[in-house]
């Protein structure tokens, strides 16, 4: 997504939902991104990985993207594919991946991203390749059981009669169950620590001002922080 909430310029963005948690920082990462819309590069930014996204975001006093407007950009893992840890024998090792758009994200296709570190990235890598391979999984859950309730509508349709469960009648529904969200606390708690990598780990999660208040021209409010069924819905679109 283009420019994501953030608290203020330069600074955290704002959760996605209630339950996103952010487990890592990374500073002075090197970014280009490459879309529909053009090619665009900033200079020793932030990165944070969250149980949702990795979302880069613009130094405060980078004004290479001034034309532009970009502030921040925003990877969700659930749209995620083609990443790739490079290793050139000239130049920075770098985290190269793709992202479908997702609706209403400023987007009007793929984007390529192209992330580049100057030092170690263990813990970093690591803590990303686990999160996304959970992701995964957890989105391969939520397709069986939605699967699984479009067999039981079209018994229901079938039989031409809506029973619930237990009734002793007509086809009995069972619920399907919502896929519960990452609990990432056991990951962080285990995390591989790098010695030569210089990311920072959310021991804690950060706080943020009442959605009443208001930093830098940037407002949280209800709005944009959006239910998980909704950020699963908008990011099923995708398996379709």
């Amino acid at each position: 997504a283009w420019n994501p909430p953030l608290l203020q310029r330069g600074g955290l963005p704002y959760p996605r939902t209630s339950t996103e948690t952010f487990v890592l920082r990374r500073a002075a990462v090197d970014f280009e991104l490459e879309c529909v819309e053009g090619k665009f590069k900033s200079s020793s930014g932030t990165l944070y990985l969250t149980t949702l996204r990795l979302v880069f975001v613009c130094a405060e006093d980078d004004n290479a993207n001034e034309t532009s407007g970009l502030l921040a950009f925003d990877a969700p893992l659930g749209t995620m594919f083609g990443e790739k840890f490079n290793q050139p024998i000239f130049g920075c090792n770098n985290l190269s991946l793709s992202v479908r758009p997702l609706p209403n994200a400023g987007l009007a296709g793929d984007a390529h991203v192209v992330l580049y570190f100057r030092e170690g990235v263990g813990t970093l890598l690591n803590l990303f390749f686990e999160m996304l391979g959970r992701t995964r999984q957890r989105r391969a859950e939520m397709r069986r059981r939605r699967r699984l309730m479009q067999q039981q509508q079209q018994q229901q349709q079938q039989q031409g009669t809506v029973v619930e469960e237990g009734s002793g009648a007509g086809v009995q529904v069972k619920p399907v169950k919502a896929v519960p969200p990452i609990d990432a606390e056991p990951l962080i708690r285990s995390a591989f620590i790098d010695p030569a990598d210089p990311s920072v780990i959310f021991i804690t999660q950060p706080s943020f001002p009442d959605d009443d208040n208001e930093q830098d021209g940037s407002k949280n409010n209800e709005s944009s922080r959006k239910s998980d069924a909704k950020v699963d819905d908008s990011e099923a679109k995708q398996d379709d």
